[in-house]
């Protein structure tokens, strides 16, 4: 459970919401896959009851899943794209990594 989220976690921090030079990937969609995954491996993380966290790691993925709740509920996935939104949530993530490598 761990592994996913800071999979998820690595993944999101380090996009930057930019076109795929190759044309391959739509930002948008791209991002909203991205929120998604974390969402879900939060999700798993909270109900694995082998999992603790100390109350900052808490506080931040908190903080990152009220960001995810606003930005991911705008299916287009214009707000995900936005250079604000986004360098918000990827702030965030940053922010729950090293909480959780610092634990």
């Amino acid at each position: 459970m761990i592994r996913a989220l800071i999979t998820a976690l690595q993944a999101l921090a380090a996009s930057d919401g930019r076109p795929d030079p190759s044309g391959r990937s739509d930002p948008a969609v791209e991002a909203i896959r991205l929120v998604r995954d974390l969402e879900d491996a939060l999700r798993l993380a909270r109900d694995c009851p082998q999992l603790t966290f100390t109350a900052g790691q808490r506080d931040v993925l908190e903080a990152l899943d009220r960001q995810l709740v606003r930005v991911g509920g705008r299916e287009t996935g214009e707000a995900v794209t936005d250079r604000g939104e986004w360098q918000s949530v990827r702030r965030v993530a940053t922010e729950a990594l090293s909480a959780l490598r610092a634990e």
